[in-house]
């Protein structure tokens, strides 16, 4: 090894130490914030507080954290894993809602051992029966890709300007629409998060590879029964000409 290479290794290095250094604090106390479990407790112990939840910035806050990270399908049961981790956190987010009047249970993000879909297995005998009460990771995601939360924001309140004359009515109307602008932005950083978990998520890539596996299957189940269609004994002409005869008389 080269003097360069080996001084750019050591800078490299030092680097990772210090960034680990700086980073992991920050991360594990970030990470206890949306144990599922503890951020329950925190809830119920904030019953009687004006408390507004998680808010945008804490969903800004959790994309960054998860950034550049990769699914490992092996450490799916890891409390640090990254599939753990977002579990957890829109846990956090649905009991969230439950506090603001949600009815929804919607399905969990799950494990690597989920399914996009049972639809992409039932075909397949070797896969149907074992897979048939698996969770499917779809469905997280056909329910948080629209998602839209029941907070009120009440707590945004718009001042009146210095000098302005105070007038509740308009107070009132600015501070409407001032919530109504926080609930889309949320709507949206939620939306936007869940996005960038489907383009990277191994359980959507192996979907779209079952999607294509049972379109071959079908086709080789098609062709199969065209050939043996066509190998199917027919009659003899001239016995076709007699059974119309016969029918004719």
């Amino acid at each position: 090894m080269g003097l360069l290479e080996f001084l750019f290794a050591l800078l490299t290095g030092l680097l990772c130490l210090v960034f680990n250094w700086l980073w992991k604090p920050w991360y594990k106390s970030f990470r206890k914030r949306y144990d599922f479990q503890a951020y329950v407790e925190k809830a119920h112990a904030n019953a009687n507080v004006l408390d507004p939840g998680i808010s945008l910035q804490d969903v800004l806050d959790f994309e960054t954290s998860i950034d550049g990270k990769l699914f490992d399908m092996r450490d799916d049961h890891n409390d640090e894993g990254l599939f753990r981790r977002i579990e957890d956190f829109f846990l956090c987010l649905t009991f969230d809602e439950f506090r603001w009047g949600s009815k929804d249970h919607p399905q969990e993000f799950g494990c690597a051992h989920y399914v996009w879909s049972y639809e992409d297995w039932k075909w397949d005998p070797q896969f149907a029966r074992v897979l048939q009460n698996v969770g499917e990771a779809g469905k997280f995601y056909a329910y948080w890709s629209h998602f839209e939360t029941l907070k009120s924001f009440e707590w945004i309140q718009v001042r009146a300007e210095p000098g302005e004359v105070s007038n509740a009515n308009r107070i009132k109307r600015r501070n409407k629409v001032a919530q109504e602008e926080a609930r889309k932005r949320y709507n949206q950083a939620i939306q936007m998060l869940v996005r960038g978990l489907f383009e990277h998520d191994p359980r959507c890539i192996i979907h779209l590879a079952r999607v294509a596996e049972k379109a071959r299957w079908l086709a080789s189940q098609t062709a199969e029964k065209n050939r043996s269609a066509g190998n199917r004994p027919t009659a003899h002409p001239s016995r076709r000409g007699r059974r119309k005869k016969k029918a004719k008389a």
